[in-house]
């Protein structure tokens, strides 16, 4: 009963962390889930992803946004929908993982920890982070599952496929599979009588991955975008990995954004190592454990790539905090269990108390921070089919009421967010200007296809760049320095001019002369 009601008050507090982010709380999507949303909303109209519009992403999330979307029509509520199954589905399987390493008590504290983590870093939901969340705490629960049974191929050829799944979400998501192989590696090697066993083991999980990526690779091979999908998703990021890469600081910028949980799942981290690479009695070699070890500094090191801080990197930090939180639960409760009543402090004499306090404590606390919030989401549950009402004193506002359906309305930085909501047309293939910003990376054949396509389309640009560190505006000299991607900004210096300003973000709207 007490194990049904840890799993209850988990799924009801997943909720409420995602009731702030539900559209009705936050009408106008943020940058990066704009950029979903609108790839997602094409494709059910029949585009193909990089070939028609360009982003940098995995495929996986625009065709999660793509059957949000088709769920329901008129507004993100379906993609919300997705959400919360997938926050549910990370919730069962981080308890029930946590559960059979520890214990019910333990599992719920660590799932509890990183729930909270998680209502800090959510940076407006939708993210590919939070939707690997299910697929990490999946691929740990069936690694320990199968250390059990070492015939049980079935369950890492799983692990390949979903392994696969996170990779096309977005490539640094894989730190659990990595693990997984990496665990398995360093076992073939200390014992030769399991050799056979663990290349079987190793085979089936790359097996696994493979038949993602063939399946990934097949489809856009048969829309001719294979290679468009190849330069955005693997040469564009690696390019973008180099631009102001500073690791340091975001780490520390993620441990400041997590300042509850990082300490104490990197301080468990640092115990559980010494416990395993200085034990007591017998060298431990366990698998699992070298598995669990291996995952928290692998995570951190995957999301420090690109040297940015911004908050949703930190989502993928929570799978492995969460779990050695829940590991510190456990030994204080072993810890307790074990020393005579006279060696511990008379604050732990009351069993389980605190435990039982503080999670309450949190949960309540929570509840009542999102209680605006949830009665918002529960309103607005029986009007789902109502478009999504944007503020005319918002900039999507006004460029919904200051331009015509008919308008191609492009977006010099990264604003897809209104063209989705304001339901305007972005100029295709290069529905935001990032892409211009690498030198090289673009051909001159494609930025002279560009070029006649503003030439033709005529689209009112919104000059949405100030402040945006990734593409600079039409008037800096810093473009004589892009050979290949000037005749773009020459043709617009020449053939747009300004004609009013956005007066909330100061945007500047340029219409062809």
């Amino acid at each position: 009963m007490k194990r049904i009601t840890y799993i209850i008050l988990l799924f009801l507090l997943a909720l409420t962390f995602l009731a702030s982010v539900a559209p009705a709380n936050q009408p106008i999507p943020q940058r990066d889930q704009g950029v979903y949303l609108y790839v997602g909303q094409e494709v059910l109209k029949g585009s193909v992803p990089y070939k028609d519009l360009w982003d940098h992403k995995g495929p996986v999330i625009y065709y999660i946004n793509a059957l949000g979307l088709l769920l329901v029509e008129k507004s993100y509520w379906g993609v919300w929908f997705i959400e919360v199954l997938a926050l549910c589905v990370a919730v069962f399987f981080s308890f029930v993982g946590m559960e059979k390493y520890f214990n019910e008590d333990a599992a719920f504290f660590g799932t509890l920890m990183w729930l909270l983590g998680l209502s800090a870093v959510i940076d407006g939901g939708n993210t590919v982070e939070e939707f690997n969340l299910p697929i990490h705490f999946l691929i740990v629960f069936l690694f320990l599952s199968n250390s059990d049974d070492d015939r049980k191929t079935i369950n890492d050829f799983l692990i390949g496929l979903l392994a696969g799944i996170s990779f096309y979400i977005r490539p640094n998501n894989i730190g659990a599979v990595i693990a997984s192989v990496l665990a398995l590696t360093v076992h073939f090697f200390l014992f030769k009588n399991k050799r056979q066993k663990i290349s079987l083991r190793l085979l089936s999980i790359g097996l696994g991955f493979l038949l993602v990526s063939a399946i990934t690779f097949g489809y856009f091979l048969s829309k001719n975008a294979f290679s468009e999908m190849w330069n955005a998703v693997f040469i564009y990021n690696i390019h973008y990995l180099n631009i102001i890469p500073d690791r340091w600081e975001a780490f520390l910028s993620g441990v400041e954004n997590l300042p509850t949980l990082a300490p104490i799942g990197i301080g468990a981290w640092m115990i559980g190592a010494a416990l395993f690479f200085f034990p007591k009695g017998t060298k431990v070699t366990n698998q699992n454990m070298i598995f669990i070890l291996l995952l928290l500094p692998i995570d951190i090191t995957l999301s420090l790539l690109s040297g940015r801080n911004y908050k949703h990197y930190y989502i993928a930090w929570l799978p492995s905090l969460g779990f050695f939180t829940g590991f510190f639960a456990n030994e204080v409760l072993l810890f307790k269990k074990d020393t005579k009543e006279s060696l511990y402090p008379s604050w732990l004499n009351v069993s389980k108390a605190w435990l039982y306090v503080l999670s309450i404590s949190f949960v309540f606390l929570q509840f009542q921070a999102s209680s605006s919030d949830i009665n918002k989401v529960i309103l607005q549950l029986g009007k789902l089919d109502e478009p999504v009402n944007i503020s005319t004193t918002s900039q999507c506002g006004y460029i919904e009421n200051n331009t015509s359906p008919n308008d191609y309305v492009m977006f010099w930085g990264n604003e897809v967010a209104c063209n989705y909501v304001a339901n305007r047309q972005a100029l295709l293939p290069i529905i935001y200007s990032y892409p211009l910003m690498l030198e090289g990376y673009l051909s001159p054949e494609k930025i002279e296809a560009i070029t006649q396509e503003i030439a033709s389309k005529k689209p009112i640009i919104v000059n949405a760049s100030k402040g945006d560190r990734l593409i600079y505006d039409f008037s800096s000299s810093n473009w004589e320095y892009r050979p290949t991607t000037f005749p773009v900004i020459k043709y617009i210096q020449d053939n747009y001019q300004i004609v009013d300003t956005v007066p909330e973000t100061q945007w500047t709207i340029w219409k062809h002369k």
